[in-house]
């Protein structure tokens, strides 16, 4: 959800250079952004307690930064800009906004606009031309080695992707339900199935009610971050709650059905869903109870044939 806001900085300072500091899983996939000059790898556990910030102070001194952009408020992390003494320090005005010299207020809550909206509201007080509304993946352009011989996939099959769980247990859809849904799109005999995301493979067939079936490609827990992004580029669509594979697809351009669940009181499609205007998408926001295999079945049939972004 950076990546624009990264996009009009790099618009708006041309030949400024531009460091992104980022979770250390995120380093291969950030490093193909052409908009950056650096990434510097971090560590974010050194942020859960007082008394680890010293890493990431050393990082701002180090990089003898003019500014410091913080999308994602955390008190020692605006507390290092502000010992690191960044001449120009933007953020949103809580957990601990005073450490920042030019700040807005955090309205995330209200779930009035989209993430994206929200951050460049943070670049809207040093930039004067807008987003250009572009933004993507560079690496898949030009990629010289795809992920097809490594898993066992055919690049000439049309599939679907599934992608079924969430690090937060509120914004998981049953498993049982997916497993529905997958049943009835190998049924139709169009499309084989990919499996993506974390956790056992095995154990995630069994919760799902799943057999081995030749069109059923699980690579669940195998996949690198780029691996995963590529195979969804070339996805006929992905299937998938509110997580960040559904952004690795959207992004890029692939039709998505979403599920966004009301259980959590953040996990909103107008926060967190597709952007308007860049993908096909039907997305589905319910209580968890309210959303079955059915609705999920007809979604997909809808994204097939939608001509332009649908929303539910």
């Amino acid at each position: 959800m950076n990546l624009p806001l990264i996009r009009r900085l790099r618009q708006n300072f041309p030949n400024a250079h531009l460091s992104f500091l980022a979770d250390r899983s995120l380093g291969e996939l950030m490093s193909f952004q052409r908009d950056l000059d650096e990434i510097v790898p971090f560590d974010p556990s050194s942020l859960r307690a007082f008394g680890r910030e010293g890493r990431l102070y050393s990082i701002f001194r180090k990089g003898r930064y003019d500014c410091v952009v913080i999308s994602n408020p955390h008190k020692l992390m605006h507390l290092a800009a502000l010992w690191a003494r960044i001449p120009l320090r933007i953020g949103f005005d809580r957990k601990w906004g005073f450490c920042l010299n030019r700040r807005i207020p955090d309205r995330k809550s209200e779930l009035a606009l989209h993430e994206i909206d929200y951050d460049l509201a943070l670049a809207d007080t040093i930039c004067h031309e807008p987003w250009d509304r572009s933004f993507g993946l560079d690496f898949v352009e030009g990629a010289s080695e795809g992920p097809w011989e490594k898993y066992g996939l055919d690049p000439s099959a049309k599939f679907i992707a599934f992608h079924t769980g969430s690090s937060n247990p509120r914004k998981e859809w049953p498993y049982e339900r997916f497993g529905s849904v997958i049943e009835e799109v190998l049924q139709w005999g169009m499309f084989g199935v990919v499996l993506l995301g974390e956790g056992d493979p095995i154990a995630a067939l069994h919760r799902m009610g799943l057999r081995d079936n030749p069109r059923l490609h699980n690579l669940m827990g195998r996949t690198s971050l780029v691996d995963l992004a590529r195979i969804l580029l070339h996805a006929a669509c992905l299937v998938s709650v509110d997580s960040g594979p559904y952004h690795l697809a959207w992004i890029q351009k692939t039709p998505v059905v979403g599920i966004f669940l009301k259980d959590d009181p953040g996990s909103s499609p107008r926060r967190w869903g597709v952007y308007p205007g860049f993908s096909r998408c039907v997305e589905l926001y319910d209580v968890r109870d309210r959303i079955s295999s059915d609705d999920v079945v007809e979604a997909v049939r809808k994204i097939m044939h939608a001509q332009r972004p649908v929303k539910a």
